[in-house]
C-alpha cells in the first residue's frame, strides 16, 4: 500500500470512531432504579421489586411497572397512559360498585398526570392498588373534590 492510501484509511477510520463517540455520546441513555408493588384488595400480587429502567428521555411509572410485571411473569394489559388490568383483573363497574387500579410513589397519591407520562426518580417506590368502593362513595368523593 501506498503512503497516501494508508493515511486516507486512517483519516476514514479517525472520523468512523469520532462519528461512533458522538453518537453514543448524544443517546446517553437515563438510567432509573425503583422498587414496583402491587395489591389486588389487601393482599400481595408483587411484592416491591427492584427494576431498572432507561431510557432516552426519562423514565415514567408505567415503565417502571411494565418491566416488573414482565420480570415476574404477571399478565398485565396496558395503553400508551397506563394499566388496564394486571392478572385479569381489570376496570368493572356493575351499578353498584366500581373495581379500579390506582397508584402511589413513595406512599402518596399522583396529584395529576397518568403513569405513562410521570417521570420517575431514583429509589422511587410505586405501589398499585386493585381496589373496590361503592358508586356511593364514589360520587360522594367526586362531589367534596369539586
Amino acid at each position: 500500500l501506498s503512503m497516501k492510501k494508508i493515511k486516507i484509511f486512517a483519516l476514514v477510520l479517525a472520523i468512523a470512531m469520532l462519528s461512533a463517540c458522538l453518537i453514543s455520546c448524544g443517546t446517553q441513555k437515563i438510567k432509573v432504579e425503583a422498587k414496583v408493588g402491587v395489591y389486588v384488595g389487601e393482599e400481595f400480587l408483587l411484592n416491591p421489586f427492584s427494576v431498572t429502567v432507561q431510557g432516552v428521555e426519562a423514565p415514567t411509572i408505567l415503565q417502571a411497572v411494565r418491566e416488573a410485571l414482565e420480570l415476574n411473569g404477571i399478565e398485565y394489559e396496558a395503553d400508551e397512559m397506563g394499566i388496564k388490568s394486571i392478572a385479569g383483573n381489570a376496570y368493572k363497574n356493575d351499578g353498584k360498585t366500581t373495581c379500579f387500579w390506582t397508584y402511589t410513589i413513595n406512599g402518596e397519591e399522583p396529584s395529576s398526570g397518568r403513569a405513562g407520562n410521570t417521570a420517575i426518580n431514583e429509589g422511587d417506590t410505586i405501589i398499585y392498588v386493585y381496589q373496590q368502593e361503592s358508586n356511593e362513595d364514589l360520587a360522594e368523593a367526586g362531589s367534596k373534590a369539586e
